[in-house]
């Protein structure tokens, strides 16, 4: 297991720059920040870019600030359509002119300054086509173990860890016996780590079906061979609580910051 607990920023530094942004991401090198996780969905010209929701209205906004009049899906534009829009603005006029990113953008950023990707689950979305023209960009930037995967599933899972051998596997999907099994097997000589939420108001919409974060369930991960992850962190005493749990890596929107 890990020495030291990693601090992962979930869309960057959230908290202090416009989620998803370059700007959010460089506030995480700057600050130390050991992972960035970020969120990708493609264009109607089939540009991927970094974006959490489906539609661009809560982030995106027109030249005088404002929200654009339609919500449109960001599938439905094209690149040069969903540009228009500035995607600093909500957060602050200091971010005035902030772009969507491209996801090959990040990628250049992320590999010059020698920091970690985590891709969330939501790729597992896209069509094969797509998913295959997001793989390519990966292979193209030559990303090596910078660039990790979210898994909502074991299949998903066996899919990247066979086209990605250096790269780092994150498994957020079911935690029973059948999946941890599989899991297992699929994922010998990668480093592997099982997300888990921490019981606090960040994560009270998960259902309550799901296993909450304690230090015995931390325990029985460990013993199964996994790194475990808490997510999502916003307060100091929240971190202090992961670590008396045992975590190896922790998600915060930049709320807790890195020692």
């Amino acid at each position: 297991m890990a020495n030291r607990i990693r601090i992962e920023a979930h869309r960057g530094v959230g908290t202090d720059a416009p989620e998803n942004t370059l700007p959010a991401f460089e506030a995480a090198v700057r600050q130390g920040y050991d992972m960035i996780e970020l969120d990708l969905k493609f264009t109607a010209d089939d540009r991927c870019v970094v974006l959490h929701d489906g539609s661009v209205g809560r982030t995106g906004r027109q030249p005088d600030g404002s929200p654009p009049a339609d919500n449109r899906k960001i599938a439905e534009l094209t690149l040069d359509e969903a540009r228009m829009l500035d995607y600093g603005l909500w957060k602050g006029e200091a971010f005035r002119g902030t772009e969507i990113p491209l996801f090959t953008d990040v990628l250049a950023f992320a590999k010059q300054a020698g920091i970690p990707l985590k891709i969330d689950n939501c790729y597992e979305r896209f069509t094969a086509e797509r998913r295959e023209l997001l793989y390519r960009q990966i292979e193209e930037a030559e990303m090596g173990p910078l660039v990790g995967f979210t898994c909502g599933s074991v299949s998903s899972f066996a899919e990247v860890a066979e086209r990605f051998p250096e790269a780092e596997f994150h498994y957020d999907g079911v935690i029973d016996p059948e999946n941890v099994a599989a899991l297992k097997d699929i994922a010998k000589g990668h480093r592997t780590t099982v997300w888990i939420p921490f019981p606090c108001d960040a994560t009270s919409w998960v259902s309550d079906k799901i296993r909450r974060a304690s230090k015995k369930f931390t325990d029985e991960l460990h013993a199964l061979g996994f790194e475990v992850g808490i997510w999502l962190l916003r307060r100091d005493e929240e971190l202090a609580a992961a670590v008396e749990y045992g975590a190896d890596i922790i998600e915060t929107d930049g709320a807790v910051k890195p020692q």
